[in-house]
């Protein structure tokens, strides 16, 4: 068993924390039309219409069922590629570990990849934390306009 390094689990404890706060910033903004104090004009139900929703692709008229039943197959793929890869893993496991000597050279690829693996982490996440608060900061001008656009709208339907 691979024992986790502190540092590894303070960056995950971290961004877990970040995720939750960010997804109770959304939570608490997401009802954007109620705080802009302005009832639903036709282009905030443009715009509401046309938003994500989960398993929207069941009853949308934009598929058909064509669509749908490849959605669907693809999933089926997904899963049947992961009890494949939980079977393989099972099988390498059980295996036999070698000779001592093998286990020695197994030991040392696997320092030699924690240590990789540990300089790509701590080269990404900074990239990765600038994409994420540029893509949030975009986030947030695109809701602004697209509020100022509605209310605007409303505005010229009085």
């Amino acid at each position: 068993m691979v024992r986790l390094s502190g540092r590894f689990l303070h960056f995950r404890r971290f961004f877990f924390f970040i995720a939750v706060l960010a997804g109770l910033w959304l939570v608490a903004h997401s009802a954007s039309g109620r705080e802009a104090g302005f009832n639903k004009s036709f282009a905030y139900r443009q715009v509401v219409a046309t938003a994500f929703r989960p398993f929207g692709f069941l009853w949308s008229p934009q598929f058909s069922n064509c669509e749908r039943i490849a959605l669907f197959a693809v999933a089926g793929i997904a899963i049947l590629a992961l009890l494949h890869a939980a079977y393989l893993m099972r099988f390498v496991s059980r295996a036999d570990r070698g000779t001592a000597r093998m286990q020695d050279i197994a030991r040392a690829i696997r320092e030699g990849a924690q240590a990789y693996l540990g300089r790509q982490r701590n080269t990404l996440l900074p990239i990765i934390a600038i994409i994420a608060l540029l893509l949030l900061i975009t986030a947030n001008i695109t809701a602004t306009v697209l509020r100022m656009c509605c209310w605007a709208s409303h505005l010229a339907e009085r």
